[in-house]
């Protein structure tokens, strides 16, 4: 379901996509330390960044269901209060729009072998 505004006066709106606000969310977390990044190559792959992502409009603010893996030894309670800051911080700022919750869901945890690509480069 896609989010519609529409201004003050009444006669211009703007839809925001569901697609839109989970790539924001996924963005705004690629650079917390700790959690596994979804890149291909060190390249941002909007696919995969927003495959673990919901977000759904409900009492005019927004839901964020967001499924994460995170690195062997890292705090997992601390992390997932960061991710939820950032979603929320960077949702709000870039739509404008409350985000009613912020739900993180620890699915992973990688160890140091487990980040490395075919080559040998950590991911």
């Amino acid at each position: 379901m896609a989010l519609d505004q529409t201004n003050k006066g009444g006669d211009k709106s703007i839809r925001i996509s569901d697609e839109v606000i989970a790539s924001i969310a996924a963005i705004a977390i690629q650079d917390i330390a700790g959690v596994v990044k979804n890149t291909d190559s060190g390249k941002l792959n909007s696919k995969k960044l927003t495959k673990n992502v919901k977000s759904e409009v409900k009492d005019g603010g927004i839901v964020v269901d967001m499924d994460v893996a995170v690195e062997y030894g890292t705090n997992i309670p601390e992390i997932a209060w960061e991710i939820q800051r950032k979603v929320k911080k960077a949702v709000e700022s870039m739509t404008g729009l409350s985000v009613l919750r912020a739900n993180i869901n620890v699915k992973d945890v990688k160890l140091p072998e487990e980040l490395t690509d075919a080559e040998g480069n950590k991911e």
